[in-house]
């Protein structure tokens, strides 16, 4: 709260963008440099994926940090080999298979979920997920397979658009 009073403000004052990175509270002297390292290493991540005007905790971001917190710029490599193939493919296409693909991953690998989701019969998420699996392999709902493009599928929706 007190994060999102002071981003407030200073857009109030006429700063177009403000991105406020709270760390966990520092109980010690040697705590405080850890947490700035902390909040520094999220700002430069969130840097990388285009996220500069709003209040996040570092703790909210802690498994991408694990992942990609020494080399923030390997998440465009990432999602450019793990889902490349399906946004070329929309982009080709004129499709947008990586909406369905992301609502897939947020409705527990579900088709009917899915379906619900994106107010489609479950046939056409069916369709859908046949042209994924022609797009990106066989094995792609396979358990690790998953994990990565779900890992993917995330960072692309939290990456601010191209253009």
């Amino acid at each position: 709260e007190d994060a999102e009073n002071v981003r407030r403000t200073l857009l109030a004052s006429g700063v177009p963008k403000i991105l406020v990175v709270t760390p966990p509270q520092a109980r010690t002297v040697d705590a405080l440099s850890t947490s700035f390292e902390t909040a520094h290493r999220t700002s430069k991540l969130l840097e990388a994926l285009g996220i500069d005007d709003r209040v996040v905790t570092t703790e909210s971001f802690q498994p991408y940090m694990v992942m990609f917190g020494s080399d923030p710029e390997a998440i465009h490599p990432f999602i450019d080999q793990v889902i490349g193939p399906v946004i070329a493919y929309d982009g080709k296409h004129g499709t947008d298979l990586v909406a369905t693909l992301r609502a897939f991953v947020r409705n527990e690998s579900s088709p009917t979920k899915t379906a619900r989701a994106l107010n489609f019969h479950t046939n056409t998420i069916l369709q859908r997920l046949d042209r994924l699996k022609m797009i990106l392999g066989d094995g792609w709902r396979d358990d690790e397979s998953l994990f990565r493009i779900s890992t993917a599928v995330r960072l692309d929706a939290l990456r601010a658009p191209r253009g």
